[in-house]
């Protein structure tokens, strides 16, 4: 139940590119006399990034730029046998404007994504929930009041976002042809908002044990954050 926090809030979504899929899967084997691992290979129609992870682990990723098409074939690497299994994973460029607001934070995945490209999914999730935690304890220390550690939080997560965005566009730039996406970003004309009193309904969410939203309390504060 991923984005239990938001949907729970309506909190409002931006998508910045068309709909986008990535396909991976792992294999087994060697790597050949004549191949480079790490390797990201772009073509007019999206990029195949294939890694060694483990001494005889591979994965590859696929990300086509028509998000319905699943891979037609796996890449090309003569001593490394792929798995059947092929997974994918929505990477449309979203934010939330709103990532956090009276009660509670949003971050990592829950808050913003980009594709895999951007190569910072994974520190974008532990320093999101990084600058939460501070924060939440500026707040609940009197160093700061919760409107303005709100204003802090949301801006420093835009920034780096837009940042991320820009840098993903540059890239695609040098793909022939370019995607038009690439070079404008596409604001999503439904958007749904979060009710005014954003506190009352943040400190109704239950907890449940299928996602990662839990509620933090300290010095007569609660906080629900959501990964």
């Amino acid at each position: 139940m991923r984005g239990f926090l938001r949907r729970h809030l309506l909190l409002s979504e931006m998508t910045f590119s068309p709909p986008l899929r990535a396909y991976y899967g792992y294999g087994e084997g060697e790597i050949g006399e004549s191949e480079v691992m790490p390797s990201l290979v772009g073509d007019e129609r999206g990029w195949t990034w294939t890694a060694q992870i483990g001494p005889r682990s591979f994965i590859w990723t696929r990300l086509d730029f028509n998000a319905g098409r699943r891979p037609s074939k796996k890449p090309a690497l003569s001593r490394v046998q792929w798995h059947k299994s092929v997974r994918g994973a929505d990477v449309t460029w979203r934010f939330v404007p709103a990532s956090a607001g009276r009660g509670y934070f949003v971050a990592g995945d829950a808050a913003a994504v980009l594709d895999p490209a951007a190569s910072h999914g994974v520190l974008r999730a532990m320093m999101s929930g990084i600058m939460a935690a501070h924060v939440i304890s500026r707040v609940t220390s009197g160093a700061l009041t919760e409107n303005d550690g709100v204003r802090h939080y949301r801006g420093w997560l835009k920034s780096w976002f837009d940042h991320d965005v820009k840098r993903l566009r540059e890239l695609y730039r040098e793909l022939d042809p370019t995607p038009s996406w690439a070079i404008e970003a596409l604001a999503n004309p439904t958007q749904r908002f979060a009710p005014s009193d954003s506190e009352s309904v943040a400190m109704a969410v239950p907890v449940a044990g299928d996602h990662a939203a839990v509620r933090i309390s300290a010095a007569g504060s609660a906080f629900w954050f959501e990964t």
